[in-house]
Parts: structure tokens; sequence; C-alpha cells
């Protein structure tokens, strides 16, 4: 069984949200997502896919996700908050 989520968010909510927490990012119309850059621009080369309409996020490597697993988000605010600046602090 596939269970699917809202996140209940939009265009707009999203990209103001990672401009107030300063982070660089592109968004693809044609899938709907968001592309993240890594916070330390020494890690240039990784970046978090994020999905707006269902949560669905995966972290790609030089523009891939080698692996193609992607894991599931409450909202944009959990992303970024628990995976994203929290692993750039540690």
């Amino acid at each position: 069984m596939v269970w699917k989520y809202r996140t209940e968010q939009d265009v707009e909510h999203v990209s103001n949200y990672l401009k107030d927490k300063g982070l660089s990012f592109t968004f693809d119309e044609r899938l709907p997502a968001f592309y993240i850059s890594h916070p330390d621009p020494e890690k240039h080369y990784i970046a978090y896919q994020y999905y707006y309409t269902t949560g669905r996020w995966g972290v790609m490597y030089n523009k891939r996700n080698k692996n193609r697993k992607h894991y599931m988000c409450k909202d944009i605010e959990t992303l970024v908050d628990k995976y994203i600046l929290e692993e750039n602090e540690k």
C-alpha cells in the first residue's frame, strides 16, 4: 500500500521560507521540485531535492540521486530545521 501525504503548502510559502533561512535554491516547474543547495560552501556538490506538494525529498550528489532514495517530511520547516541546517551544525 502506498501512502500519500499532502503538505498543503504552495510555491510562494516554500520559496519565502528558504529565502528567510538564507538558503540558495532553484525551482523546477516541470516536476514540481525545489533544489536546495547545501549551506556549507565546501559541500557545493550536495543539493536537496524537495517535492513541496508531497513532502518527499532526497539528497543529490553532483546533481544525481545515486541511490534513488527518497524520504518523507511533514513540511519545508521540518526538512530545513531537522535535516539541512542540523546537519550543517555537526
